[in-house]
């Protein structure tokens, strides 16, 4: 589901759906950045919501790095370019469990375990 970040009523009614999904053990995926990278590197500060949801519903959290996006598909593009998704790799990480810490303490895990996998100059 998009969510109008203008509104907060649409981020509620976001919130409230995917922690619905989540009770009912449907995965869902969400970018904890908030938004692409206008630069390629990812974002010092993650949003609380995706942490949040995790928490509340005592679910894992996947980390996955997605490597070189930024050159693949940049903000300005219409559609992605570059030598056909050679310069694209997708790395899941193990999963984190969410019992007994705090969206902080989630919040580091995630990015940390992101970073691993992104060059230097994207962290």
């Amino acid at each position: 589901m998009l969510i109008d970040r203008r509104s907060r009523k649409s981020q509620y009614r976001s919130f409230k759906e995917s922690v619905g999904w989540l009770k009912e053990g449907v995965s869902i995926m969400a970018f904890p950045e908030g938004t692409r990278s206008r630069d390629g590197r990812m974002a010092k500060k993650f949003k609380g919501g995706v942490f949040a949801m995790a928490t509340k519903t005592q679910v894992p959290i996947v980390p996955i790095s997605i490597v070189g996006a930024f050159s693949t598909f940049p903000p300005e593009a219409l559609m992605p370019y570059g030598p056909k998704g050679r310069d694209l790799a997708v790395h899941f990480h193990p999963p984190i469990e969410t019992a007994g810490r705090t969206d902080e303490e989630l919040s580091e895990l995630t990015r940390a375990a992101i970073a691993s996998k992104l060059p230097e100059s994207c962290r």
